[in-house]
């Protein structure tokens, strides 16, 4: 069995797509693993790399690894990577999600501004935590 991960630009139309075989308790962080290993071996079809960082939890939520590049487009302004599965968002938490067979994960730049209106966002978080890095 396999599962497809697409990398979706947001000024590409195309995805990227890569193909992994699936195995039990399979997680997002673990698959991205996975496309790294299989597509940045030299002279392969799509290089595939990324960066990710552990956030901790908020409010008692875990949030985990998220990512914050991905094929060396990094997270810029109020852009960052979303984690979709099966056309869904998640809550961008990569090491929590299992995965089943078939699943489609994406990961999609987008704008968090509208996230971070919800009540107790995650991501009004992750940008005073951003804003931290920057200032030390």
């Amino acid at each position: 069995m396999s599962l497809t991960i697409e990398v979706k630009f947001y000024d590409v139309p195309q995805p990227i797509n890569y193909t992994i075989p699936w195995s039990a308790n399979l997680t997002i962080q673990a698959s991205m693993e996975a496309c790294y290993n299989i597509y940045s071996v030299p002279h392969t079809q799509h290089e595939f790399t990324f960066n990710i960082q552990y956030y901790g939890t908020y409010n008692q939520q875990l949030i985990g690894y998220m990512p914050v590049a991905i094929n060396n487009r990094p997270r810029a302004g109020q852009y960052i990577w979303f984690v979709y599965l099966n056309g869904v968002k998640t809550n961008n938490s990569l090491d929590s999600v299992m995965l089943n067979p078939g699943d489609v994960i994406e990961f999609r730049y987008e704008s968090y501004v509208d996230e971070m209106e919800a009540a107790n966002s995650i991501y009004k978080a992750i940008a005073l935590i951003h804003q931290q890095q920057f200032i030390n």
